[in-house]
């Protein structure tokens, strides 16, 4: 019985959390694919009520990994699946597909919305959340992207809206290798279930033609 609270805890703890953005508004070359792994550090505060009798509180920081996948479907959009790792006990698949808008050597927007999964290593309870972001390429080169970006999404489980945002350097290192320092908030407004989080890291990109 305690294992048991403990695992919905747990993904409780993350549901509907914040997620590193690695992605830009301008979508990698169509037919190339980009194999990632990044990692950072998560300063929460966040309250869930479970049941009508128990509610979650959270604060402090935490180390958080994420694995990533993207996919250059044609010359105007991309496909990403992101896994993140929170601790032992729970993790997430997040998918998106990056839909480009505007694009020019200076500027480029793109619409990316995005479903995310969240459970238990334990076979724990899942969650369903989703979010539709705006990418903002407000600085490219040809070796760096500035990108900014907003999601605002809902969460299945707890029937209630979050607001994420974020900005992401993509910068080339070397032929076919990127860094990709972020930084991610994430929050939820309301009584029994709010959450602020700030989640700040660097990813390690590798691209395939």
């Amino acid at each position: 019985m305690y294992l048991k609270k403990l695992l919905v805890l747990s993904v409780v703890a993350m549901a509907g959390c914040v997620s590193g953005s690695y992605h830009t508004a301008t979508p990698i070359p169509s037919g190339a694919v980009e194999l990632g792994i990044a990692a950072g550090v998560v300063a929460q505060t966040r309250q869930e009520q479970v049941y009508d009798d128990l509610i979650n509180t959270s604060d402090g920081t935490f180390l958080m990994y994420d694995l990533f996948l993207r996919y250059g479907v044609n010359s105007w959009s991309d496909l990403g699946l992101q896994f993140n790792i929170f601790g032992a006990l729970a993790g997430s698949l997040r998918a998106d597909y990056n839909v480009n808008l505007i694009n020019t050597d200076s500027f480029a927007l793109s619409i990316a919305p995005a479903l995310q999964l969240l459970g238990s290593t334990g076979g724990g309870a899942e969650r369903i959340s989703g979010d539709l972001g705006l990418f903002f390429d407000v600085y490219k080169s040809q070796s760096t992207i500035f990108s900014l970006n907003l999601k605002p999404g809902y969460e299945y489980f707890s029937e209630s809206v979050s607001l994420g945002s974020g900005v992401l350097l993509h910068h080339r290192i070397a032929e076919g290798w990127f860094l990709a320092p972020f930084v991610d908030v994430y929050m939820k407004p309301g009584q029994k279930n709010y959450a602020f989080e700030l989640y700040g890291g660097i990813g390690l990109v590798y691209r395939i033609l």
